[in-house]
């Protein structure tokens, strides 16, 4: 009787830890950008953020700011004289949130794209 007691407790805690893990990693991010390019972001709550210049084939670490303050990393800002959503001086058109999921019979991953309204993302950041 204790063994699946302990079972059950084990598989409580597995099931909380996922969500809590599920709920504080950095949100991945595909943004539409005002030259035509799709940009791949993750929201880094740090102060680290990719150099524009990176190159790697990856979702770039970016910060988010008030004022566009950083000339050489990637950064998300407010431009409140155009009232436009930046990254990195281009306006952002469209923002999707990419969610992975692991299907348990497959162990594949599913992907899917979910979209956020701009107005939405600006009132979330409090910029």
């Amino acid at each position: 009787m204790t063994n699946i007691t302990e079972i059950a407790i084990t598989f409580i805690i597995i099931f909380i830890g996922d969500k809590i893990q599920e709920n504080y990693k950095p949100k991945e991010l595909e943004m539409y950008l005002s030259n035509g390019k799709i940009s791949y972001v993750k929201i880094n709550k740090k102060d680290y953020s990719c150099p524009k210049s990176c190159k790697a084939n990856h979702f770039h670490e970016v910060t988010v700011s008030n004022k566009n303050t950083n000339q050489y990393n990637y950064q998300i800002h407010y431009d409140s004289f155009d009232s436009n959503l930046k990254l990195n001086e281009l306006d952002i058109i469209n923002i999707y949130e990419i969610k992975n999921k692991k299907s348990k019979k497959d162990k594949d991953i599913q992907t899917k794209k979910e979209k956020i309204e701009v107005n939405y993302f600006i009132d979330k950041f409090n910029l």
